[in-house]
């Protein structure tokens, strides 16, 4: 069988997230209906930090809630970007005191998060009709872990973030390890970070 990446579209500004209306993983195939890879924020609460809080008070609620990604929200609850467990581990706070200065207890959220600039979302209705297959082919494509999924409602086309995929989730639910980076590609973008 032959998967397609899904579209993709630019995270709109000052996007909120869908209230919930649990998740229990579940054993799925790359066959499978995408939703059943998704986390869908009408059942499970997202868990949010707000993007003026610490780096260090992020890893907290991560190791608080065992997750490692939080949706990075400002004080009306609308998305600006994606916190990872890799990125408050990684070298992005070491490149942030080089580049600004201080210590690592005044680096924020807003200050290492992937920003809702270089983010891309799903549509809903996409999802409604693909495979998980098509989601791993998307995120090769995006070269991510993450995809965040917008619905759009109404006349007013209110739209608001109802889900998210996560490829280390996936594998788990397919109980198979999963490559998306090339290793070259990967190695360039490390060399590149570092210079």
């Amino acid at each position: 069988m032959t998967y397609h990446s899904l579209p993709t579209y630019p995270l709109p500004k000052n996007l909120p997230i869908h209230p919930p209306d649990m998740l229990h993983l579940r054993k799925i195939g790359l066959g499978s209906p995408a939703l059943n890879a998704m986390t869908d924020f009408k059942s499970d609460r997202a868990i949010t930090i707000s993007t003026h809080e610490s780096i260090e008070t992020a890893h907290r609620k991560m190791k608080e809630k065992g997750i490692r990604l939080l949706i990075a929200v400002d004080l009306h609850g609308h998305v600006h970007g994606l916190l990872s467990v890799a990125d408050i581990q990684g070298e992005k706070p070491i490149r942030y005191i080089q580049q600004f200065g201080g210590t690592r207890k005044d680096i924020t959220v807003e200050d290492i998060m992937i920003s809702e600039r270089d983010l891309e979302v799903l549509a809903i209705e996409d999802v409604r009709h693909m495979k998980v297959g098509d989601i791993v082919e998307t995120f090769k494509k995006l070269e991510r872990m993450h995809a965040m999924v917008v619905e759009t409602r109404g006349e007013v086309e209110e739209r608001r973030v109802c889900g998210i995929f996560s490829l280390n989730q996936i594998a788990r639910q397919l109980g198979a390890k999963i490559e998306i980076f090339e290793i070259g590609h990967t190695f360039a973008q490390i060399a590149q970070a570092t210079h």
